[in-house]
């Protein structure tokens, strides 16, 4: 479906339980004062409290910790980005050429390998004004995005992107092993492992 008022189409291959419980008319007319959040209480974008997803408030951060709380995740987790598809006006809407959602907002999310359940999820709401480690921020991201999952056994897949000499010793020094796709370029690579040629 293209657009919510698809779920009232007389559309024979697209009809809906949805005109049986109100009228489309009703139904737009209650959304349109559907909020999750007191306006009064607004702190404008550079003012010490605000939040570039307070809109969502309390409902937002619910149902995230609820993914890690309902479902416990087989052995293998994935930590990758994905897009959520918004042309909408949003301050971190990302544009990315490269991928088949180019307008955006990026998130961020470790998943259980074997059937893609989201175990945890943060949304990529701007540049961050807390200052990243001696080991840069994406070596923090994946850190807390895994922190939950530390001495329990789990083995975590990743790009490039994220890998590192530095995150991969740390994972194993709190019981998480990782595997993941290197760039020979990148810093702390062993020689010998550059030197490795891989054959199929």
């Amino acid at each position: 479906m293209q657009d919510v008022q698809d779920f009232w189409s007389t559309d024979p291959v697209m009809v809906t339980f949805f005109p049986s419980v109100m009228s489309r008319d009703r139904f737009l007319i209650l959304i349109s004062f559907f909020y999750l959040c007191n306006n009064a209480e607004y702190v404008a974008r550079g003012v010490p409290g605000y939040n570039p997803v307070r809109k969502l408030c309390c409902v937002f951060i619910n149902v995230i910790s609820r993914f890690g709380s309902v479902f416990v995740p087989n052995r293998y987790l994935s930590l990758d980005e994905g897009m959520i598809p918004w042309r909408g006006k949003l301050s971190f809407r990302v544009y990315n050429p490269d991928t088949p959602i180019k307008y955006g907002i990026k998130s961020y999310m470790v998943c259980d390998s074997t059937n893609g359940y989201y175990s945890k999820f943060q949304l990529y709401v701007g540049k961050s004004n807390i200052p990243a480690s001696e080991n840069g921020k994406t070596y923090d991201l994946a850190m807390d995005m895994m922190h939950n999952f530390f001495g329990q056994g789990y083995t975590l897949f990743m790009d490039s992107y994220y890998l590192s000499l530095s995150l991969f010793l740390d994972l194993w020094e709190l019981g998480t092993s990782a595997i993941g796709t290197v760039q020979s370029t990148r810093q702390g690579i062993p020689q010998t492992l550059k030197d490795k040629k891989l054959t199929v």
